[in-house]
């Protein structure tokens, strides 16, 4: 629609990479939203994997030192 604002008869134009239409950037709050979007989600992914990872370890620490303990108890 912009461009047939600016531009007259598109049939007309040849577009190409060495003349490109002159087309504004505009500010665009879509893309800015969708990108800090897509950065919560990689955040919190990364805290949920590493919560998961140390809850692992805990467990595994906890079984050792069971067994570590079962080993010393008997005579």
């Amino acid at each position: 629609m912009k461009l047939n604002n600016k531009y007259r008869h598109l049939t007309d134009i040849e577009l190409s990479i060495a003349f490109p239409p002159d087309i504004m950037k505009t500010f665009r709050p879509g893309v800015l939203l969708m990108f800090l979007l897509i950065l919560i989600i990689l955040l919190f992914g990364n805290f949920w994997a590493a919560d998961e990872f140390k809850n692992k370890l805990k467990d595994h620490n906890k079984n050792i030192d069971q067994e570590l303990s079962n080993i010393n108890a008997t005579p």
